[in-house]
């Protein structure tokens, strides 16, 4: 094989004596490395997804805390506080889910959160209903309240945590 290198085009050129056989090897093996090429395409896409979302969030931290940047500390002063504003957010979020199943204990509702890697906040969030409401469904009586029947519905077939009186200490509400 050589390349034709007049035309402009640089491509694979066969003497008329090639074989149809070997010319066909050749073509799966340019296929296999054009699959190879591909795939490292698609991962320098997440890559770049990935880059691109923590660059947006690194932006927003710096604008957000230009305005709160203050001169309190007193000389010698260290720095103690602990914060994970420095984290990329999958990495916060997946410290939170390991917090979040080590507080579950025996707790089916939450098994079935972690089952599905829902913290019980992200869970509310997507329910669209406050914390502290979601938590005041779990809550023992008489500190809790009943759940209403769609959302404990709409639990069942997201989380398969059936919709139960025995599931819901409060019971479900019409």
């Amino acid at each position: 094989m050589c390349c034709n290198h007049t035309s402009g085009y640089i491509g694979p050129v066969f003497p008329p004596t090639a074989r149809p056989e070997k010319i066909r090897r050749m073509a799966a093996a340019y296929r296999a490395r054009l699959e190879k090429l591909r795939a490292k395409v698609a991962d320098l896409g997440e890559e770049i997804a990935r880059l691109e979302e923590w660059i947006a969030f690194a932006e927003a931290q710096a604008t957000r805390l230009e305005g709160k940047m203050t001169t309190l500390r007193t000389h010698g002063q260290a720095d103690t506080v602990s914060t994970d504003m420095h984290l990329a957010p999958d990495v916060r979020a997946r410290k939170n889910l390991k917090i979040s199943r080590a507080k579950r204990g025996n707790d089916p509702f939450l098994a079935a959160l972690a089952k599905r890697s829902w913290t019980l906040r992200q869970y509310a969030q997507h329910l669209g209903v406050p914390v502290s409401t979601m938590g005041s469904w779990r809550h023992k009586p008489p500190h809790g309240r009943p759940i209403p029947r769609a959302i404990a519905e709409r639990i069942e077939r997201e989380l398969e945590f059936r919709a139960t009186a025995a599931n819901w200490p409060n019971g479900i509400s019409q």
